[in-house]
């Protein structure tokens, strides 16, 4: 058997030891020590392996695409620019090997770029932190301090998403509503930008709008509104002002426990079983690939779209159907038209460094060449006007998207911080019963994980306040 064998089948065998032992138990971080007055360009031949979860693309971009080709002639600039070799695999068990050569004492990749189960690895001690080695505060590359909530972990931050890279730092953003503008044409409806345009977008105009896009045509009816409940409530609790976590004078708490947070809980649930029953299309299942299919499939007007759904792939509503419109969840009495906010489950496009790389130094640096701005697409205008030609049909659905993808949080879903909204909808017990019957698990995930994310993005970045 060769020395190559040997070792995969070490880390195959480490890999099922690790699933099987509670393999998260965190390492102790170890922080190099470099001179970073000196400013060298040449690393003298480093070979970094850049290991991505995200198989069938090209660096995430669909393979043979015209960012996709960017993409490898960034590649191919960094490496000559800074004589360094680039080794990309593409491989949807890379996490697991490596935390099995973590504890193997081997090693894997010096980069690994995943979705949202890179949080319990950062959490574990499996990666480098970042604010040493990279600007963080550069928001247009790196994304604000509240897209990189995910990343961050008691000390440092240690994952950024690609910010400046058109359509991949757009996945991140959810969740927008989608209009169908199709059905908008075809009915004479009127169309809902235009009542967010006059700041008049609130719950109350939302709800006459429900009842005005449910269309009875012949024996088929046209929903107004199509959603999964639990991102119904929790964008309901963002447009009223809230976040989920929420920091006063250097404390944090959970927004979902506030007033307003129960406030628009009761709205969202009146909106779903009462004043709008009859105008919500009946399946529970809207998202992913059936939110998909069915929005296609003109069976409603307005959308409650993930981030990824809308636009990653080949599978997603913009590759599929291009007559769509992008507006906010309407503003509650406590939200102000013109701030939008999302959330995601984490960054679906993470870049991480690992513990165990062999130069740190040297890999922060080909990442923060490799992720910057591509030639056309230095600035937030170039961005929005790329969205608003290239990916929407007008510059509203750009600026609309990219304010909301410049206020997504994240919602803690891992960790169990969406579980009062999904008992919301499907609980006989009022708001404030629901809310008080999970008060200690959420009391909970605030010491666990609000709070250490949070000691984290003021180590990386100072006051967020």
């Amino acid at each position: 058997m060769s020395n190559q064998k040997i070792i995969k089948s070490v880390l195959i065998a480490a890999c099922i030891f690790l699933i099987l032992s509670a393999c998260q138990t965190s390492l102790p971080e170890t922080v190099p020590e470099y001179d970073f007055s000196v400013k060298n360009d040449d690393l003298g031949g480093f070979r970094l392996r850049w290991a991505w979860t995200y198989t069938d693309t090209t660096m995430g971009y669909v393979t043979g695409t015209n960012f996709a080709d960017m993409a490898l002639e960034r590649k191919k600039d960094v490496e000559n620019r800074l004589n360094c070799v680039i080794d990309i695999e593409y491989n949807s068990n890379a996490l697991n090997l490596h935390q099995a050569a973590v504890v193997t004492g081997t090693e894997y990749s010096d980069m690994i770029t995943g979705g949202n189960t890179l949080s319990g690895l950062i959490r574990a001690g499996y990666f480098t932190g970042l604010s040493s080695y990279l600007d963080l505060k550069n928001t247009f590359k790196w994304g604000a301090p509240i897209n990189l909530a995910s990343g961050a972990w008691k000390n440092d931050v240690y994952a950024v998403c690609p910010n400046s890279w058109p359509e991949l730092f757009l996945a991140s953003a959810s969740y927008p509503i989608v209009v169908n503008e199709g059905l908008v044409a075809r009915y004479g409806l009127e169309d809902p930008r235009e009542f967010v345009e006059a700041g008049i977008w609130n719950w109350d105009k939302f709800e006459e709008c429900l009842h005005a896009y449910t269309v009875h045509d012949g024996e088929n009816t046209v929903y107004g509104f199509m959603t999964h409940p639990p991102y119904f409530g929790v964008s309901m609790i963002l447009s009223n002002g809230v976040t989920f976590t929420q920091i006063e004078n250097g404390k944090v708490s959970c927004g979902i426990y506030s007033e307003n947070g129960r406030i628009a809980l009761e709205r969202a649930r009146a909106i779903k079983y009462e004043t709008c029953a009859d105008c919500i299309h009946p399946s529970e299942d809207c998202y992913f690939q059936t939110g998909r299919e069915l929005f296609l499939s003109n069976a409603a007007v307005l959308y409650t779209s993930r981030g990824d759904d809308l636009l990653s792939g080949t599978g997603s509503i913009i590759y599929n159907y291009a007559d769509i419109g992008i507006i906010p969840y309407p503003y509650g009495p406590n939200g102000k038209p013109g701030v939008y906010y999302g959330y995601n489950q984490g960054l679906y496009y993470a870049t991480c460094i690992t513990s165990n790389v062999s130069d740190a130094f040297a890999a922060a640096k080909i990442l923060s060449a490799m992720y910057e701005p591509f030639d056309g697409y230095e600035t937030k205008e170039k961005m929005i006007d790329y969205m608003s030609t290239q990916i929407f049909s007008d510059e509203r659905d750009a600026r609309i998207y990219y304010s909301i993808m410049e206020n997504t949080e994240y919602g803690y879903y891992n960790e169990g911080g969406r579980q009062a909204i999904d008992n919301i909808f499907v609980s006989v017990k009022s708001v404030s019963e629901v809310l008080e019957s999970f008060e200690e698990k959420y009391d909970d995930l605030l010491t666990n994980y609000m709070e250490p994310i949070y000691e984290g993005l003021i180590a990386a970045y100072g006051s967020l306040e």
